[in-house]
């Protein structure tokens, strides 16, 4: 293997573990205020960012705007943190699970299962 592959094999590896991270972030932020707005009483159930995107995608039966999805997930208590939006955070997490999502137009994403390809508006 030359240096130059090398080289370009480590800066691959850094991004990974970049976006990796984000990742991270932002699913134990949800997880933060999850907790916050759960009853104090009662063990809280984890529940991932990428859940609730499936959650609402399988609810809907049909593709939706990235918007849309937010504005659910708003209306769940979800909040961006103060780095990053919420319309930012679910973005990412549906381009980055091509395995659960499918991108059917710019901004408009459908579960991997879905059949249906009426968009909402």
């Amino acid at each position: 293997m030359k240096n130059s592959e090398l080289i370009q094999l480590i800066r691959d590896k850094e991004e990974k573990i970049k976006a990796m991270a984000f990742d991270l972030a932002v699913e134990q932020q949800v997880l933060r205020q999850l907790r916050e707005i759960a009853d104090p009483q009662r063990p809280t159930k984890q529940v991932s960012l990428t859940s609730l995107l499936v959650e609402i995608l399988k609810e809907r039966g049909r593709p939706m705007r990235v918007a849309n999805i937010v504005d659910r997930l708003k209306l769940n208590g979800l909040k961006g943190t103060e780095k990053t939006s919420l319309s930012v955070s679910a973005a990412c997490l549906l381009r980055r699970a091509p395995d659960r999502f499918n991108r059917v137009a710019h901004g408009v994403y459908e579960l991997k299962d879905g059949d249906n390809n009426d968009t909402e508006g």
